[in-house]
C-alpha cells in the first residue's frame, strides 16, 4: 500500500528528472557559454597553442563552481578524456584526431573541437545530476525502496508494458533507476513530441 508521502516523492523524482528542466539546468548554460567563448587564431598553429586552446576551453565552459578548484593541467586532462571518451571519429583517440584536425588546419576544427567539449561536458555534468537526483531520492532501505517502486509502478502503470507490471515490487528494486530515467525521457519525449504537433 502507497503511502501520499511516498507517492509525493515519487511524483518529485520524475519532476526532477524531467528533461525539459535538465536541459535548463545543464545544457542551456553550457550552450550560452558556448556561444560566448572566442578563440584569437594565432599566426601559427602548434602543439601548445592547442593546449592553450583546451584549457581555456574547459576553463570557460565548466561549471562556475569547479572552475576555482581546477588547475590548467588538470583542465588539459579533462579536455583531453572528454576528446578521447567522446569525441572520437573512430580512426583512434579522439584528442590525437583532434590535434591532427587542428595542426593540419583542417577547415572548421576549433569549431568542432568546441563544440565537442560542451557537449561532451553536458553529457558529463548531466550523468552527474541525474545520478545525485537518483541518490538523493531513492531510499537505501529495503522496505522503503520497495514501497517507492510500488508507487512508481502505480503512478505509470498506463506507460509501462505488462511484463514490468506483472512483476513484484522486490523484483524490480535492483533495477528500478533505469526503469525510472526510461521513463522520464521517454515521457519527456512524449512531450515534446505532442507540443510540437
Amino acid at each position: 500500500m502507497m503511502s501520499s508521502e511516498t507517492q509525493t516523492k515519487v511524483e518529485a523524482l520524475l519532476a526532477a528528472l524531467n528533461e525539459e528542466a535538465l536541459f535548463r539546468q545543464i545544457d542551456e548554460p553550457i550552450k550560452r557559454a558556448r556561444e560566448l567563448f572566442r578563440w584569437q587564431e594565432p599566426r601559427q598553429r602548434t602543439h601548445w597553442v592547442f593546449m592553450e586552446l583546451l584549457i581555456g576551453l574547459v576553463e570557460f565552459l565548466s561549471p562556475k563552481g569547479t572552475r576555482q578548484s581546477q588547475t590548467p593541467a588538470d583542465a588539459y586532462a579533462k579536455a583531453i578524456r572528454l576528446l578521447d571518451q567522446q569525441c572520437s571519429r573512430g580512426k583512434g583517440r579522439g584528442s590525437e584526431e583532434a590535434l591532427l584536425d587542428f595542426l593540419g588546419l583542417r577547415e572548421g576544427a576549433v569549431e568542432i573541437i568546441v563544440e565537442c567539449i560542451a557537449q561532451a561536458l553536458a553529457n558529463e555534468q548531466r550523468q552527474r545530476v541525474v545520478q545525485e537526483i537518483l541518490t538523493a531520492h531513492l531510499p537505501v532501505d529495503w522496505e522503503a525502496r520497495c514501497e517507492v517502486v510500488e508507487t512508481f509502478l502505480s503512478i505509470c502503470r498506463e506507460v509501462l508494458p505488462p511484463e514490468v507490471m506483472n512483476c513484484s515490487p522486490a523484483q524490480i528494486t535492483d533495477c528500478v533507476e533505469s526503469l525510472i530515467l526510461t521513463i522520464a525521457q521517454s515521457q519527456s519525449s512524449l512531450g515534446q513530441m505532442l507540443a510540437a504537433r
